[in-house]
């Protein structure tokens, strides 16, 4: 299951994801704010992959219902989704939607697992509306969820690991006996190179992005530095769970809203675009969308020599510096022709504050 948010600013990329989704067998995914643009083309999928789209604004959108039940074996299994909305919605009905399927789901199920992509059934919600509606068993959130390494237990609910760009699945196995609480192991599964691909899901990929890069009427510039350029993208967000004061002060920067300020100016080239855009310089693909979570110049601009790394930190013998030559790859006389003059004033404005204070 996926809480939902599959897809960017491209709808071609919708049945290569409900191909990869039938191909792994998932039984249902919930509705982000991003996938509502490309809704007919999400139930068209949703139909000819078998894989159900769930949503609390069933009664709006044909084909979609609020939650589902799956049997497997003696046990009936629903899944129920609060996915994300427009904020112009009405708030008190959305509110009465998400009880009113909430509460059917839980009582039409023996295992039910909420989708939450609004990050609706916090700590609070999930302790506070326990006698009223019951507990899920299972909550599968979004962003607001990152940062957990393992299941989180809140009453009777778990609150299962996430993580961004799908580089991991994770895997529960629930075990039910009547009048005894649910157990529940969890592991992740890491989607490196040594996870063996799907033939019809690796074509569907390689058909989309030919087909993406035959749009493009200039081809990428580059990269002047290993340093700037890894062929892999890592979102910001992986970084922020662990590194909030950085992250704080780097949303507040100039660097933050490198991308933000191309679709301001209308200068989304792709002359701008590997300056402008890590996502970009790493994966030749972009969309306006991005401004929202991969805002322009971000961690690994800078610190892709020790990306990827694991909680306890990058190895002891990485050498992770950072010096002028790494903003020179992008500063460059005929960008930025001040950069020389002025570059203690830019290197002290690119630092991160709240790191140096400490």
């Amino acid at each position: 299951m996926d809480a939902g948010n599959l897809c960017g600013d491209d709808e071609r990329q919708v049945p290569v994801v409900f191909g990869a989704l039938k191909a792994m067998r998932y039984a249902a995914t919930g509705l982000g704010r991003f996938d509502l643009r490309f809704l007919p083309a999400y139930v068209r999928e949703s139909k000819q992959s078998g894989v159900p789209v769930v949503h609390i604004a069933a009664a709006d959108i044909p084909d979609v219902a609020p939650y589902v039940v799956k049997q497997v074996g003696d046990v009936r299994v629903g899944i129920v989704s609060f996915g994300d909305a427009d904020p112009k919605d009405d708030q008190f009905e959305l509110k009465k939607r998400r009880y009113a399927a909430f509460a059917a789901a839980r009582q039409a199920c023996d295992v039910l697992v909420l989708l939450d992509l609004a990050n609706v059934a916090t700590d609070e919600w999930l302790q506070r509306n326990a006698d009223r509606f019951g507990s899920p068993d299972l909550v599968i959130g979004g962003e607001a969820r990152w940062g957990l390494f393992e299941p989180k237990v809140v009453g009777k609910t778990r609150i299962m690991p996430v993580c961004n760009e799908a580089r991991y699945v994770g895997v529960a196995k629930v075990g039910v006996a009547p009048g005894q609480e649910l157990k529940v192991g969890f592991t992740w599964y890491h989607l490196d190179g040594n996870c063996a691909e799907d033939p019809d899901v690796k074509k569907s990929v390689s058909d989309y992005v030919e087909a993406t890069h035959k749009t493009m009427q200039t081809p990428m510039p580059p990269a002047r530095s290993t340093q700037a350029s890894s062929g892999t993208y890592y979102d910001s967000r992986t970084c922020a769970p662990c590194h909030k004061s950085e992250q704080d002060h780097w949303t507040t920067s100039v660097h933050a809203g490198a991308t933000r300020k191309l679709i301001e100016q209308r200068s989304m080239s792709l002359q701008c675009l590997p300056c402008h855009s890590e996502k970009y310089r790493q994966t030749k693909q972009y969309s306006a969308s991005d401004d929202q979570y991969n805002q322009g110049v971000e961690c690994a601009s800078c610190h892709i020599r020790v990306l990827p790394h694991g909680a306890g930190g990058p190895p002891k013998m990485t050498t992770a510096g950072i010096d002028l030559d790494t903003c020179r790859v992008c500063h460059t006389r005929e960008r930025s022709p001040e950069f020389e003059r002025r570059s203690k004033e830019y290197w002290d404005k690119a630092g991160h504050k709240a790191a140096k204070e400490s």
